[in-house]
């Protein structure tokens, strides 16, 4: 359409106005931490660490959305300065919510140990960091036709990097450090029943992580593990499919049927 500049700037000079209210009116909730959680009666590290998370991700795609819709009606027209000004301010007040996720997440692991719903969660706000980087190194320079392929590209390989990260290993190893070195009584405790349930993508880190934890876990966690993976394996004889066989489960149903329980001589 290539329309005036002006035409298009109510509405984003408008969304830097409303974020930057927001940002400054709610700074103390965004990034007070554990301070802001012990100053608050009643407010829990769960609800603190949850509040407003999807609402962020949205924020962005609103943000990056009316970003390209205006660089496509403003085409042709000799306002790129302006509107690269504008959107990277946009960009900035968007990284900075999102920075705010990332510190009530950190919080929320930090109490109550890493699962998979919270490891994807954070991955999932890796993307949308790397998407605004894409935005900004290609619509922002003038450069609107590399975005989608670029955008594409980036996408792929995050997640090739989550499957090569092997996020449900990653959870046992945190939460195996965390309980290693948390004090008797402090809530850093191995949760046996969680871990054993998780996918046969988790059980070789389990079985290297249980010699290091208390006696009484370790030997608790061989049980919980030979017992699902007994479940495991009764359900695929009922349900014989090929199709879903891969190579850490194979490797967990050999595992089972050695019945190699880990060695336990951790702390009592």
């Amino acid at each position: 359409p290539s329309i005036a500049f002006t035409s298009v700037s109510v509405a984003l000079y408008g969304l830097v106005v409303l974020l930057a209210l927001f940002l400054g009116t709610q700074a103390r909730v965004l990034f007070g931490g554990a301070a802001y959680l012990e100053a608050t009666a009643g407010l829990t590290v769960a609800e603190y660490a949850r509040a407003g998370f999807f609402q962020l991700v949205v924020a962005g795609g609103v943000v990056v959305g009316t970003l390209l819709l205006a660089d496509w009606l403003t085409e042709g027209r000799e306002d790129d300065r302006r509107y690269r000004t504008v959107g990277t301010v946009l960009v900035l007040l968007v990284a900075a919510l999102l920075a705010s996720a990332v510190g009530r997440m950190w919080l929320y692991v930090d109490h109550f140990g890493l699962s998979t719903d919270r490891a994807f969660a954070i991955a999932q706000m890796v993307w949308v960091f790397a998407a605004l980087g894409v935005f900004a190194a290609t619509v922002l320079r003038g450069r609107r036709a590399r975005f989608v392929p670029s955008l594409l590209v980036a996408t792929i390989a995050w997640v090739t990097l989550l499957n090569a990260a092997n996020p449900d290993a990653i959870v046992v190893r945190v939460n195996a450090a965390r309980a290693a070195s948390g004090a008797a009584g402090s809530g850093r405790g191995f949760d046996v029943a969680y871990h054993a349930q998780l996918s046969a993508d988790a059980l070789p880190a389990l079985l290297a992580a249980a010699p290091s934890l208390p006696a009484a876990d370790c030997e608790a966690l061989g049980v919980a593990l030979m017992a699902e993976w007994d479940r495991v394996a009764a359900k695929r004889r009922d349900q014989e499919d090929w199709r879903g066989l891969d190579i850490p489960l194979a490797r967990a149903l050999a595992w089972r049927e050695r019945r190699a329980l880990p060695a336990c001589g951790g702390r009592r």
